[in-house]
């Protein structure tokens, strides 16, 4: 190789031809082209002949020659023919065009159509002694051009992945519907006119990888058959999508026909992308939940720093997405609560029942038009006010007389709420003038009954009324509520209402019943139900008649019932009621006294008899001094 002298461009480290560079001499002259040959090869290139331009053009198709040779009057295509051929393909070899007469307009047209350098076959031979020297020199013209060629189409991928992600990110920040973040995000991409498609997919849950198209944009086309490949593709590594959520990492393609991975999904799509590829992982929550593809027009698209760009952008839209999500579940909860805001203040507003709340020193911050009613005061005058309503008790009840009115009973409750950031109590106030009236009216039944039977019966209306007593006096050392005490009182009082169909022969003669008039006796309880079951009380009147007898082992009647099947307030009752039968006086034989009573409840308290009931009872007859009036 000659010295390229002091005129050379200096390129650091660019000295192509360490190695053998190979060259094609494109010539219609056999022993011309042969001398050019022998030349080149003595000075350590790698040289191939071509008689014609056809010919030059078909090898050069070998994209591992680095220079051609050619001449300029050849028959048929010229030399300038092959250049423009040249530049059709984007070929990357360099070239020196010779003529054999010293033709500027020739020389211009050569340089113009990209040869990097023109040389006049002087009749001297002189340039051949030159060839060597112009080869290296334009191999490296064509190297330092190359650098900056591609120095100056990575900043343009560089530039328009900023632009992209730059819009991108506007995007995410004005986005309020997930499904249009999505399609605006890839919109974005392809406008660029550089993408052919960009498309997102989410994950299908359970156990198969498989990928849901979401949005896409670009080429229809090319997207459909992305949807198509991925839903076809059911492992790592037959689809790039699926490979970036399962190995939650970007996965590139330079380019899309020199792949030798994913065969499956590329033989899908391989009529239709013609350069790279970049599938990113979409990570919400620390989890891949989808996978943002791109799809480019050229080869070779993604390079280091444009991956990173885009990774960037794949992580927020990821984080954009996060945001959509939790702004909407956020825009859906207040929705939720200002509805439920207004469903409440529309019920308290109207709630038949007063709700009073009472702030610091007692003082009236709220009340609903029914308890102003209920307290019979004027609309608005509660507020600042300290009324009597406080209590010492979570619950009681009151009767209040309001002017040229009938008195009212009313029910209290209060509780401890937040209101405004300080603790309050709120009083709801419950109007039971007419629940008291129907109880009177219940206790009035339930003494007509026990009258009833005490007219044909007297032992029995005396039993009930003391099984009464006892069973209020249970619940009440077991700490149940007032109301349901009173119930139990009541129920007491006619649990053996049945015993009115029992004949009372049968009911008061001494000495042991044959089996027939027992299977009579039991009856008791289903009539009874039967009778009662039609009264609408407030409390379980019919079950307590019917369950009075049940046990806990299965072994009562009149069916069997287990456990947690039996009503409280009927395991009160059979309490009461087996204690009081022993411990009194029957026609049929002297009192077994409370001792005797007391030890048969406890012998079988579990098996037969609620043991928390035992307990009370049993407490109340020997620390509370209990005893039958």
């Amino acid at each position: 190789m000659s010295d390229l002298g002091s005129s050379a461009m200096q390129v650091p480290e660019l000295h192509v031809v360490s190695t053998k560079v190979r060259v094609l001499v494109i010539d219609d002259e056999l022993a011309s082209a042969t001398l050019v040959k022998t030349l080149l090869e003595e000075d350590g290139f790698d040289v191939e002949v071509a008689l014609s331009a056809d010919e030059g053009l078909s090898m050069l198709e070998d994209t591992s020659y680095s220079a051609a040779i050619i001449d300029y009057r050849m028959p048929g295509k010229s030399g300038l023919d092959v250049l423009m051929a040249l530049a059709e393909t984007d070929s990357s070899v360099t070239t020196i065009m010779l003529t054999g007469a010293e033709e500027i307009g020739v020389a211009v047209d050569a340089m113009r159509l990209g040869a990097g350098d023109f040389l006049y076959k002087d009749p001297t031979g002189e340039y051949l002694h030159l060839l060597s020297g112009r080869i290296d020199r334009a191999l490296e013209r064509s190297a330092l051009l190359l650098n900056r060629v591609e120095d100056a189409s990575r900043l343009r991928k560089l530039n328009r992945a900023l632009r992209i992600l730059s819009s991108c990110n506007l995007t995410l920040v004005r986005a309020t519907s997930e499904q249009k973040l999505l399609t605006d995000i890839c919109n974005i991409i392809v406008n660029d006119d550089f993408f052919q498609a960009a498309w997102v997919g989410y994950l299908q849950a359970g156990d198969v990888l498989r990928m849901i198209p979401m949005a896409s944009a670009g080429d229809h086309e090319l997207t459909k058959k992305i949807s198509e490949a991925c839903a076809l593709s059911n492992q790592s590594d037959t689809c790039p999508c699926c490979s970036a959520a399962a190995g939650e990492k970007a996965i590139f393609m330079d380019d899309f026909q020199r792949e030798k991975r994913f065969s499956t999904w590329r033989k899908n799509l391989n009529e239709s992308c013609t350069g790279g590829c970049l599938s990113l992982p979409l990570k919400v929550n620390g989890d891949v939940m989808g996978v943002l593809t791109i799809l480019s027009e050229e080869a070779d698209t993604f390079d280091h720093a444009g991956r990173q760009l885009f990774t960037e952008l794949a992580n927020d839209l990821a984080f954009g997405i996060e945001v959509v999500r939790t702004r909407i579940e956020k825009d859906a909860a207040e929705k939720a609560l200002r509805d439920s805001e207004a469903r409440m203040h529309t019920i308290v507003r109207n709630d038949a029942d007063g709700l009073v709340v009472l702030g610091r020193n007692g003082k009236v911050v709220f009340a609903n038009p029914a308890a102003e009613s209920l307290l019979g005061v004027a609309r608005g005058s509660l507020l600042g006010t300290v009324p009597d309503i406080s209590l010492d008790e979570e619950l009681s009840e009151k009767e209040f007389q309001h002017e040229g009115k009938p008195t009212r009973a009313i029910q209290l409750r209060q509780s401890p709420i937040d209101w405004l950031g300080y603790a309050a109590k709120l009083i709801s106030i419950h109007d039971i003038t007419d629940r008291n009236r129907l109880q009177r009216n219940l206790v009035d039944i339930a003494e007509a009954m026990g009258l009833a039977l005490e007219a044909r019966d007297p032992y029995t209306a005396g039993h009930q009324h003391r099984v009464a007593d006892m069973a209020y006096e249970i619940g009440a050392e077991l700490g149940l509520p007032s109301n349901m005490l009173e119930g139990i009182r009541i129920g007491g009082a006619f649990h053996d209402i049945g015993k009115i169909y029992v004949p009372s022969e049968i009911l008061n003669r001494p000495g042991r019943l044959t089996a027939t008039e027992f299977e009579l006796i039991k009856t008791h309880s289903q009539v009874g139900y039967d009778i009662v079951k039609g009264i609408e009380f407030p409390w379980p009147g019919a079950d307590m008649v019917r369950q009075h007898h049940e046990r806990l082992d299965g072994t009562g009647y009149p069916d069997g019932l287990k456990n947690g099947s039996i009503i409280l307030e009927a395991r009160i009752l059979a309490v009461a009621d087996v204690v009081e039968a022993m411990a009194t006086h029957r026609p049929y034989r002297a009192s077994l006294g409370i001792e005797a009573a007391l030890k048969e409840i406890e012998a079988n308290a579990g098996r037969l008899y609620d043991s928390d009931v035992v307990s009370a009872c049993v407490t109340l007859f020997n620390q509370h001094g209990y005893s039958f009036e």
